[in-house]
């Protein structure tokens, strides 16, 4: 895969379980074809698409320098918070966001963790509301 001025880094696929197995087979992988305007990588067969956007995500997350580039990196892809949205979630700026997704700068300790206390947050949200969605009450007989 390449951007349009400068070569991106390789990205292995071998991450994805078992939706991804096929492509491991040489001859299943080339037939790779750009599909919607070149927005997605295709295989008619098996039947998988991946979007651009995360495969630019994971080739920059598997190649980072550092484990905070590759935690901040990795959540940009399993969020798929657009900028503005990561950098509020965040609390820096979109440009911030733009040039640490780009790998430009290097993504502070602070960063990083901030992306996993977001991640607690969201957890510890979705827990609270299944078990107030779950709860029942029984009335006592009169």
């Amino acid at each position: 895969m390449r951007e349009k001025d400068h070569p991106l880094p390789h990205v292995h696929l071998t991450g994805g379980g078992g939706m991804l197995r096929p492509l491991l087979a040489d001859h299943v992988f080339e037939r790779a074809a750009l599909g919607d305007d070149g927005w997605t990588v295709e295989w008619s067969e098996p039947d998988i698409q991946i979007g651009a956007d995360s495969l630019y995500l994971d080739a920059l997350a598997q190649n980072a320098t550092d484990e905070n580039t590759r935690i901040f990196i990795n959540w940009r892809a399993r969020t798929g918070l657009p900028l503005n949205q990561a950098a509020e979630a965040l609390g820096v700026s979109t440009r911030r966001i733009s040039r640490y997704s780009s790998g430009r700068e290097a993504v502070p300790k602070s960063l990083a963790l901030a992306c996993l206390g977001w991640d607690a947050l969201q957890q510890r949200s979705s827990l609270a509301a299944a078990e107030e969605t779950g709860r029942y009450t029984v009335a006592p007989k009169p």
